[in-house]
This record gives C-alpha cells, structure tokens and sequence, in this order.
C-alpha cells in the first residue's frame, strides 16, 4: 500500500503463531522477574493503558528481550471486550503481513539449499509468469506495454517486482485485480494460493520489473514458489521446517478448535474513533475485503505466504531470536550469518518504501533504517522491522541485541502512532537505565549531527588516525592502511584520493546506500546450496577466494560455483558511527581525507585550499554557476562551449556567459550519464556545425553522437542529425552501469571525428569487437564509418567505428595539432594512464589492470600513476608565449587531486607539477595567444548528493615581469 491509497493509510502486514501457556502466568522458560510493569517500565505500560482507557484499543501484548533474555513481557487490557476475557500473553494473534518475514526466510533455505535461485527467472518455477506486460496509463485509460525483463525472485523479495495489492488505490490496475478476483489473503478463500497466483500472472505489472519498490503480493507469490521447489504445501514447509525447530508452537495458518479461545477479538474505529468489535460477515473498505474469521476456517487449503498466518509474541519472538542469533537458536540453524545479513540489509538502493515506521530501506521482507529518514528513526540505523495491518508490529535492533514486539488486533489504526511511540519509551526506558550505570556507553550520536559537523569542520587528521586504528571504531579489523591493519574489506591508502569528503561521510553512515565503484563484495552461491558474501582476493583459473566479514577465507572451485554477482550490500555494517561523538567521527573523516598520493588535498564541498601556481602566472575566473560542468571546447572564432552535464550546452562568447544556451537535450543526468562531450567542425564556423556525445534515456539509457547546425549563438531549431546511437545500456552489465561513459570528442588531422566511450563499469565489453564500450570509436563527420578503421573485417555495422580497445574510463584526449599524436587519459582501478593512441591498439582492460603491463598482446601506458582520477588533458603550443619549459609539453589534471601536471611528450616518464588547489578539474584547452583555459566542475557525479551551480571556468595567463 502507498500514500496514495484511499483507504486509512498503513498497510497489509502479515502474521501467524500461536502458543498453549497458563493463562496469566508467565511462562515456564521466561523468569519471574519478568511480570507486569516493573518499576522502569511503567512508562510504557502507562501508554498502553491509556490506549485501552480511552477505547482506542481493547489490549495488547508487548514484549522487549534484550540480549536473548525478555526484560518487559506484559499483557495489558482485553483480548474480547465483549465476552470480558483478559488479554494475556499467550493470546493469539492475526499476523497479517507479519508472515511476510517467515516466507522470506523459507525462500532463503532453499536458496541456500540450491532448489531457487536470487536471480532466477519467476518463470523458470511458475510458467504462467512468462511474457508479462506493463500497465501505462494514458489520458484515454490505459495501454500495455511489454515487460522489459523477467520477475525475479530477488524483485519478488525485495518488492520491486510490478506486482500490487488490489487494495493500493492504483487506478485501472486495482480494478483489474477485483475484476480477476483475485485475493489479499484477509478472508475466507476457495482453493489453493496456486490458484490465485495463477489469476496474478494473467495480470498486468504496475511499473517494469527492478524499477520500483511498491508494496503487494509479492510473498504470496513467493509461498507458491515455496511450494513448487519444496514439493510440500506452504503449511507443511512452515511447521516441519521453521516452527517445530523453532518451538512456535501456536503459530500457523489455522487456529485448532482447542485455542481458539485465546484468539483476539478483531476490532474498528467508530466514528468517534473508538472500538467497535468487527463481526463474523466480511468487511469491505474499497478494494479491501478483510475477515475476521479467516484463521478459524477449518477447511481450508489456502495458505497465503504475505498475511495468512497467526501467532503470538512468544512464538514470533522466537523467530525474531533467531534472525538476532543470525540464523540459529538453541542450537536449531535455519539460516546461514550472510543469509541473515543480507536479508536484514537495504537491498534496494535509493529508492525508498512508503512506510516511514520502518525506516526508508528494504530488505528481503524487511523495512530497515538507513540513517536517511525524516524525522529520525526510533531506532538506530541497521535496524529491521515490520507489521501487520491488524496493528501487529515488530522491531529487531542489532547493535542493541534488542527486539520489541507490539500486538493488538485493530484496523485501521493510521489514527494513533502505536508503533513508533512504544519504540521511543523502550529506548527512553533503556537509555535512562544505561545512563544509570557507571560504565554507560556514551548516547548515541544522530547522523545528521555526525553529517553537520564532518561537512563543516575540518578536523584534525592526526586525532583522526586514532580514531580509526581504536578498538571503539574497530576501522582495522576490517581495513588496511599502509600495511597497518587487516585487509578483509578494501584498500583504505588511497581512499582520499578516490573519493570526496561528502561521500566518505556517507559511506560510513550508510555503507550499503551507495557502493562506490570498486569497492562491492561479490555474492556466489554454490551448487550446493551455500550463499557466500567477500571480497574476492585472488582468482586462479580453476578457482576463487573471497574473505568474509569476519576475515574467514573461502577457496571455492568454479566448477562448485552455480551464480556470481556483485552485491548490492556492503560488507561493513550500518551503525558502527554512532557511538562515536561529532569530534570524533569529524577528525575520523578528515583522516580518510588524507589517505592519497602526493601531498595535494582534495578541495572538499566548500574547504578547498588556496590555488597555487608558478611565478608569473594568474588565474582568473571568466564564467562560473554551471550545473555539473563536464567538458569544454574552444571554436576558432574565440567562443567557447561548455557541457553541463543536466542536458544544457551553454556558451561563452566575448568573455561573458550567454544567457540562451545553444541547445537544451534531453539527456539522463544520472551518476555520470548525462552531456558529456563538445566539439566543433575544424573550420567552425565557416562550416557551421557543433557535435555533441550525450546518454538520453529514450527508448533506454544509451550514447548519442549528435551533429548541431549552429545559428548565430543557438542551434538551428531541427537541425539535429544523430551521427552514431550507443546499445542498451541496461543489458551490457556494470557494477555502476551508470559509471564510466567517456564522452569526450575531436577530430583528427585526418578530418575524422574521434569519440571516447567508458566501459560503463562492465570491464569485459572493452575486449569484444562488436561492442562501443571502452574504446575510441572514429567516424566521418557525416556518422559514415572509414574503410580504413582496423577493427572493420571482425565486426559489422556500427561497431566497424572502433579504433582502438582495451579501455576502462577514456574521460578525455587530446591531439596535438602538429604532428597528430592523440594522448588518451584513461581513469584506472589500480593505476591511472596516460596511453597513446595507435590505430588498432588494444590497452588490455579487463584482461590487465591498469599500469605497466609485459603481456605483449597489449600497449602499456606511456605515464601512469597511482590510482586517483585522470580528468582533463591538452598540448602546450610549441610557439606558446611561456617560458620554454612549457611549450609542447602535455598537461594533463587529476580530478580527485585538483592538479594539473604536465609531462614531456618524448620523454613521458616524470611529471613535473604546474598547478595545485583546484576544485575538480575536467578539462583543459590552450589558445595559441598563450592561455590555458580550465573547468573545473567542483562536484562529483550526479547522485543524491549533487550540488548544481558550482562549475567555474578559469583562464590561466602568464605574466611577464
């Protein structure tokens, strides 16, 4: 269910338990000490009862355990006002979505099992599920559209799949659903989940497969599949293999005749938003039709995995203990720690669900709290939890080995704030009792005080390095810096040179929100069933091996090895900031900040160093305010061409930035998708034409080089002839497929245009002839492709434009006007490389790193250095009014580092240091009258956390005493 559902908003979350214990006494393995509303806990008791005092609610049981062991386990109210029976703690519950959980969990057994894959194909195990279509609403109703890609079991866990609740308010595609008859679980069915799963699939998806969390029957589906590879009924799976282990001993689809006098009682709002008791006919809201008989139906094969079970806090706190323990309890394993991890980890990005209660991440059947909601959660970032839409609720909070449990029997209930008001007195209770010990730990920090103040302090490095080698942030347990520490996870000595302080704070208040490029852990799972999360430290021809979080090695043979992917969750765990004070974690980041080669610091989001320059030179700003500035190009008639990254050429002209820009496209601005390259006809503008390299999303995400017919100082309004279209970039792979574009463009002295394109993060596209990838591509300026390109006899159609190959992140180039040299600047893993450009060369990437190389199937680099990010690069004139030393030198910037170097280009090994304190150079460019013009972007890509407006172009001139 969304926001902009019309019922009274919360949502359908499902489950079952039930359990046979004394009536008010407490359980046999729960201690005396635990009874109702002992001293500290009166404040949580008292909101409760102020609920049942004012008819809000007829009872609820609650139950807190921390560390393995219930510290507040009370039953408060009524369970059947009218019948007068007392609520106590054994009382049974409907679950609802709280059931969700439980099938998750069933999915990943046999996931560990090897009976499903993550990213198998719905319909390799339901075939109705095959050829899905897409609902597209239209002024005129609606229209279907072809499903892009399959379901897989990983959208179905994650909820991203397309498929909906009828009950979400969704125009057209809720009638449908009701129209199909198809079930929410709520109520009496007839027949077999199968055959509502089956009504499912002959309907059409909300949005493309991957593309969107939306809440629906995502579970219910995932039951059926439960089935099929277990070759047992959901009911059977569930008691055999989750609850008999686990002793839930009162938790299923049916309540037997012998308990159903501990069942809840089901109850409304009236209009006074009191209780009314709901009766045995089925209530429908809308699209909802809910009961409150269906778990007493005795006959019923219907077994709905996303809302059909029963339970009560002790059995439901026993599946709880278990995902706590990661996967075992009382010597019971369910479930493999990184199974756990993962389904307790955000896995679906930047994108975020509708139920703030629960944080704004997901799992696998699990709301989690990434430290990015507004207002701030209850609990800490790394929590997990869910509900049910009878007001069922549940917590686990990690760090505090804590799990609270909330169980009433109400709907709808979007009037009161149950949930997140008792979660705010468990942690007041806790906290109060913490501070009353001598050895309390310090409160926790918000992440937003620990984001203020990293942005807008300094920091001291030094107290910094401290911090990170402590036993507090346990930083070297996991990392190394300069041989100091332990490498399970990455590298950390050149992280400062990699990264900008605006996400090296994010990284470690949100380590799964954004996994930079280069830093994933890779998720194989076996034949055998065994699901593997590390960092893959070596790979020989016959095997791999990854280290765990816990720096456990794994050798497995690639023959054992049945899936292997990049995961989409980091392997340092969320929360590890917040014992750490605002100074602190400031003098931790400015630390990291640290951690690069060379002396120069990365100007950060408005702490940047002063510029620096040689004697007898200056710089001075001629255009500034552009919106993710990514390339330059200076015309023969003195104007100037800036690319904004958003779509907008703009254009400087007589030294000052023009209001129009020349033409606005429509690009996706996405990472480092967007307008990435410019340049002009060789005799602009005697030959009026302007080419531009750009990502558009239209039909799909993919490179166009476009040729402009310029008109005064705008494009020709339909002048746009498309030269050359990139594929899809949604089928070619990638880590960060949005990463790695290239863009850049010249034309040679040969007359051909030439174009720089990324790997896109791909790696193995740059070693294929029939691919745009990771090469430099070279057409006619009329988009034909020479006979003479080298790579034409082995590929066909667009892909005879290749030049040269083997590349990673061609950012720019450069061609030196005399003797047509082109120097490629090529952003590395391990090295970056400044590479010359031979016709037919192949530069290794993938097949070697970056950096000198004795494989002589590949040209190595002529310069190289330690990893950080090769931008911008351009020839000195060789007439350039500069003092000797500088002309016909090749200068290229260093994006991270903010310097610009330059080299010899006949004597390409030491690089000789120009400039320093620059804000994210990208490109550079020379006139002949002697000035070098600089971009600078002053950004990094185009996430969630892009500023606009910051880009600037500087004129560097020398001065003569």
């Amino acid at each position: 269910m969304t926001p902009a559902i019309r019922l009274p908003v919360i949502v359908l979350i499902i489950l079952v338990a039930v359990r046979t214990l004394p009536a008010r006494e407490p359980a046999k393995d729960q201690p005396d000490a635990v009874r109702p509303a002992a001293g500290r806990w009166e404040r949580v008791r008292k909101l409760i009862q102020g609920h049942v005092d004012k008819r809000e609610i007829a009872g609820a049981v609650v139950l807190v355990q921390e560390r393995g062991k219930p510290v507040y386990y009370e039953a408060i109210g009524q369970s059947d006002v009218d019948a007068n029976k007392p609520m106590i703690r054994d009382t049974i519950f409907r679950i609802a979505s709280m059931s969700k959980p439980i099938t998750s969990v069933a999915v990943m057994m046999l996931v560990e099992e090897g009976k499903l894959g993550l990213d198998d194909p719905l319909s390799k195990h339901i075939p109705e599920f095959t050829d899905m279509t897409v609902l597209v609403p239209t002024k005129e109703g609606y229209r279907l559209v072809k499903a892009e890609r399959a379901i897989t079991i990983r959208q179905l866990l994650t909820h991203t799949s397309g498929i909906i609740y009828r009950f979400s308010g969704r125009l057209h595609l809720a009638k449908l659903y009701t129209e199909a008859g198809v079930s929410d679980g709520l109520t009496e069915t007839e027949g077999t989940i199968g055959e509502n799963v089956k009504r499912i699939a002959k309907l059409p998806l909300l949005h493309q497969p991957g593309t969107t969390w939306e809440y629906g029957l995502n579970t219910d589906v995932l039951g059926r599949v439960v089935e099929i590879a277990s070759g047992k009924t959901l009911d059977e799976f569930f008691r055999e293999r989750i609850f008999a282990p686990m002793q839930m001993r009162d938790t299923g689809f049916v309540v037997p005749k012998e308990k159903r006098s501990r069942l809840a009682a089901l109850y409304t709002p009236d209009e006074k938003k009191t209780i009314r008791r709901v009766g045995n006919e089925p209530i429908r809201v809308g699209s909802l039709v809910y009961s409150a008989t269906y778990p007493t139906a005795d006959n019923s094969r219907y077994y709905s995995g996303g809302a059909g079970l029963v339970s009560t806090a002790h059995d439901y706190g026993r599946f709880l203990q278990m995902m706590l323990n990661r996967g075992e309890l009382d010597g019971k394993r369910l479930l493999k720690p990184e199974t756990v991890d993962q389904m307790t980890r955000n896995q679906i990005g930047d994108q975020q669900i509708a139920f703030s209660v629960h944080g704004d991440g997901f799992g696998y059947g699990f709301g989690v709290v990434t430290g990015r909601e507004k207002p701030a959660s209850p609990a800490p970032v790394g929590s997990y939890s869910w509900g049910g839409i009878f007001n069922t609720f549940f917590w686990v909070d990690p760090r505090r080995q804590l799990i609270g449990i909330v169980l009433t029997q109400l709907y709808p209930f979007d009037h009161l704030s149950l949930w997140k008001n008792v979660q705010s007195k468990v942690y007041e209770v806790l906290s109060a009792e913490q501070n009353g010990k001598k050895s309390a730990a310090p409160p926790k920090t918000n992440p937003d005080a620990l984001r203020q103040a990293a942005m807008n302090r300094g920091g001291d490095p030094k107290r910094g390095k401290a911090v990170f080698f402590s036993q507090t942030a346990k930083c070297a347990t996991c990392h190394k810096v300069q041989s100091q520490g332990v490498e399970v996870g990455p590298d950390l000595s050149l992280i400062g040179g990699k990264f900008d302080r605006t996400h090296l704070i994010e990284s470690l208040l949100d380590p799964s929100a954004e996994i930079l490029q280069g830093y994933h852990a890779t998720l194989l799972t076996t034949k055998s069933g065994r699901v593997l999360t590390g960092i893959a430290k070596s790979e020989s021809s016959t095997s791999l091996t990854l280290l765990d979080a816990e720096g456990k090695s794994n050798t497995i043979a690639f023959e054992d090895i049945e899936s292997r992917e990049v995961s989409k969750v980091s392997l340092m765990p969320a929360g590890l900031c917040e014992g750490m004070t605002a100074a602190e974690f400031t003098d931790l980041i400015a630390y990291l900040t640290t951690l690069r080669t060379g002396r120069e610091l990365t100007p950060g989001e408005g702490n940047s160093g002063a510029l620096a320059l040689p004697e007898c030179f200056k710089a001075e700003v001629v255009a500034a305010g552009f919106n993710g500035a990514t390339a330059l190009e200076l015309a023969p008639d003195g104007r100037i061409f800036v690319c904004e990254q958003t779509g907008t050429l703009r254009v400087i002209k007589d030294g000052k930035l023009l209001a129009k820009p020349f033409v606005k496209l429509p690009v996706e601005a996405t990472w480092e998708r967007g307008l990435i390259g410019v340049t002009v006809a060789p005799d602009f503008p005697k030959t009026p034409h302007v080419f531009v390299c750009y990502v558009t999303a239209t039909p799909y995400p993919h490179h166009v080089v476009s040729r402009f017919t310029a008109r005064g100082d705008e494009a020709e309004p339909g002048s746009e002839k498309i030269l050359l279209e990139g594929d899809d970039q949604t089928r070619l792979g990638g880590t960060v497929p949005a990463g790695h574009q290239g863009g850049a463009l010249h034309f040679g002295r040969d007359g051909k245009l030439y174009i720089a394109i990324g790997d896109q993060t791909a790696g193995k596209p740059a070693q294929e002839s029939n691919s745009l990838l990771g090469r430099l591509l070279r057409i006619n300026p009329d988009g034909s492709i020479p006979n003479d390109n080298p790579f034409s006899p082995k590929a066909y159609g667009k892909y005879r434009s290749s030049w040269v190959l083997g590349l990673r992140n061609p950012f720019t180039f450069a061609i030196q006007p005399k003797t047509g040299r082109l120097f490629i600047n090529d952003v590395g893993g391990n090295a970056e490389e400044i590479n010359e450009g031979i016709a037919g060369a192949n530069y290794g990437w993938p097949t070697v790193e970056h950096g000198p190389t004795t494989d002589s199937r590949f040209r190595g680099p002529i310069h190289h250095y330690p990893t950080a990010c090769i931008s911008g690069g351009a020839f000195a004139p060789t007439d350039i009014p500069w003092p000797k030393d500088y002309r016909g030198q090749y200068f290229f910037a260093d994006f991270n580092h903010g310097w610009i170097k330059f080299i010899d280009p006949d004597k390409p090994t030491a690089a000789k240091l120009f400039a320093s304190g620059l804000r994210r150079p990208v490109d550079l460019r020379f006139t002949p009258d002697g000035s070098l013009y600089v971009l600078l972007r002053d950004a990094w890509v185009i996430d969630h956390l892009f500023k606009g407006g910051t880009g600037v172009l500087l004129r560097i001139g020398h001065t003569v005493k």
